[in-house]
């Protein structure tokens, strides 16, 4: 029984090598890299994506944020937000976001 389970080990682990292709959001842009993002969002996936930063500490860190993503069509087709802002990534059909002390887990 462990031979027939080793292929398929090997292949999650291969295949977990792969990331999924995404922009990364850290809590330190500012606005400039916040609207190279939206550009480069839309140049590599052609897809307009809206990133609002509602709030920020004395440090000048994002700690609330809303990333609308539409799309081909121009209709809205996803939307993450967080109140304890850490780390977020955009992808060509929505956006995943990790709280503060959660950065790890976008990659």
């Amino acid at each position: 029984m462990k031979l027939s389970l080793l292929p398929a080990i090997l292949l999650i682990c291969f295949l977990s090598a792969f990331q999924r292709p995404g922009v990364k959001i850290l809590k330190t842009f500012n606005s400039q890299q916040i609207k190279k993002v939206e550009q480069q969002v839309l140049a590599r996936f052609k897809v307009r994506v809206d990133i609002e930063v509602l709030a920020r500490n004395a440090a000048s860190e994002i700690t609330s944020l809303k990333i609308t993503i539409y799309d081909k069509v121009g209709q809205r087709s996803g939307l993450c937000e967080s109140d304890k802002f850490g780390a977020a990534m955009v992808f060509a059909d929505g956006c995943a976001v990790a709280d503060k002390g959660q950065e790890k887990y976008i990659k």
